[in-house]
């Protein structure tokens, strides 16, 4: 533990340093990390209600894409001296890395639980996402704990109901899609009313978090928050569905080509070994395809809607590859030169970011 702890740790001031003069590009990301610079200096009651910056071209006034709990540890590291946006996002990613990993355990072995890590982190979406100030990361830690939950040998239904209401509180209606990939996770593996009961406590929490949301945000805003979500939200919904039909009969495409490259090496360790042996491991691909397919109704696409799925497909990849003896020993054998390794390579993109 000492060993792990002094790994990370270095890592993540290392991380901190190397990109403390990085210039975000991606328009979410800057907008983001003004939100959380904002707040740093606002009195912790106003935090519930961030605003557009003054010059921003689309929207002004108060920001109610989202719920604001996502900016809280931004802000909360940037008070501490740190460039907030970009620690905290790494912060949820190595936490998200930790979810992946006990998951694979849980699922099959702690070979493939590293390797499943390894895959996630290498690949594109991985490094992408690996300096940003971006939702998904986040949500994909709500998603993955409450997936791990289901698949532990354990019944953890309260630590189950906690996830469901993190990706909820992060990303709003989209968490919601938590419910199909959990439900699609309980069908492919052991059936336990643990799992239900913790899926509708996750449920009751989160109604009864948008209502003192809602309560709060009103003290503090003067104005409804659901409203002005709504408002900002549905329009986009609506315009999509007017694409029609034939662009919504895409999105699988879409997605699985999404998936195909941003899963990268995970997606062909699959489509290569899944061929060759006629199966597919369902535990863990059985979440991602649920939560592709509820996203495959809506006419809006973009790849990082289905960012769950991009290390699901890569587990999946890790237990096809350490089904083989040969990689299932040399894993088993260097596993103590894989955490270092991995921290290594993250400050070195890091850098090279």
């Amino acid at each position: 533990m000492v060993r792990r702890a002094l790994i990370w740790g270095t890592c993540f001031a290392a991380v901190c340093y190397v990109t403390r003069g990085y210039v975000l590009r991606d328009p979410d990301s800057m907008l983001y990390e003004w939100i959380a610079r904002t707040l740093e200096i606002r009195p912790l009651s106003e935090w519930i209600a961030p605003r557009f910056p003054p010059t921003w071209p689309t929207q002004q006034g108060l920001f109610q894409e989202h719920f604001a709990v996502f900016f809280w540890p931004a802000a909360a590291l940037g008070r501490l001296g740190l460039r907030g946006a970009l620690a905290a996002n790494f912060l949820w990613v190595l936490l998200s890395w930790a979810l992946l990993f006990r998951l694979a355990r849980a699922v099959a072995d702690v070979e493939t639980a590293w390797v499943a890590v390894f895959f996630h982190a290498v690949s594109p979406i991985g490094v992408q996402y690996l300096v940003r100030a971006n939702h998904e990361p986040a949500l994909a830690c709500g998603v993955l704990g409450a997936l791990w939950c289901i698949a532990s040998e354990r019944p953890r239904p309260f630590a189950l109901a906690g996830f469901v209401l993190v990706a909820i509180a992060i990303k709003g209606g989209l968490g919601l899609a938590i419910f199909p990939a959990c439900l699609a996770a309980i069908a492919a593996g052991r059936r336990r009313r643990a799992d239900l009961y913790g899926l509708l406590l996750g449920a009751l929490l989160s109604a009864g978090f948008v209502v003192l949301y809602e309560i709060a945000y009103r003290r503090a805003a003067g104005t409804s928050f659901v409203a002005g979500y709504l408002h900002h939200q549905l329009p986009g919904v609506i315009e999509g569905e007017r694409l029609g039909l034939w662009h919504k009969l895409g999105n699988p495409f879409y997605y699985l080509g999404a998936i195909a490259w941003f899963a990268l090496p995970g997606s062909v360790v699959l489509l290569i070994e899944g061929i060759r042996r006629r199966r597919a491991p369902w535990k863990s691909l059985a979440p991602a395809a649920a939560w592709v397919a509820l996203l495959s109704f809506m006419s809006r696409r973009a790849v990082r809607y289905v960012f769950p799925a991009y290390p699901l497909v890569n587990l999946a990849g890790a237990e096809l590859l350490v089904e083989h003896p040969r990689a299932h020993g040399w894993v088993r054998t260097n596993k103590q030169l894989l955490e270092p390794a991995l921290a290594l390579f993250v400050v070195i993109v890091a850098t090279l970011r």
